[in-house]
């Protein structure tokens, strides 16, 4: 069963570059945004509430320390996930679980990852 179908993440909608920064507001204003998590103009209001350089996006693995350095409130894990498969981890602090997915032709998407979901355990165990 794939992760949209367990209601395990939550997957903002948007056409630019800023699929972390949405991914990471939407743990930020999780209890705040009761109805259409996955709209995107709940969050580009809040994105000047971010510190990061335009330049990082789409934020690539290598960039996330730098974006927690300017960002020392958050500590970020990073899965990253195939369909069938799980595949490395990088971790830092238990803060926000985001998910990284790249799909052919080197799209990258970013979804949060629900804390009350059992996905975590499956992919921390």
């Amino acid at each position: 069963m794939s992760l949209e179908k367990k209601k395990a993440t939550v997957n903002v909608k948007n056409e630019d570059q800023n699929c972390f920064l949405y991914a990471i507001l939407a743990a930020q204003n999780y209890d705040n945004i009761k109805v259409h998590r996955e709209r995107v103009n709940n969050y580009r209001h809040l994105l000047c509430t971010l510190k990061y350089e335009k330049s990082w996006m789409p934020m690539k693995l290598v960039n996330i320390p730098k974006f927690e350095s300017r960002n020392p409130g958050f500590g970020i894990n990073i899965f990253t996930y195939t369909e069938n498969d799980t595949n490395d981890t990088y971790f830092k602090h238990p803060n926000v679980d985001i998910i990284y997915r790249a799909k052919n032709g080197g799209t990258q998407i970013y979804l949060l990852l629900l804390q009350n979901s059992n996905i975590i355990i499956l992919l921390i165990s």
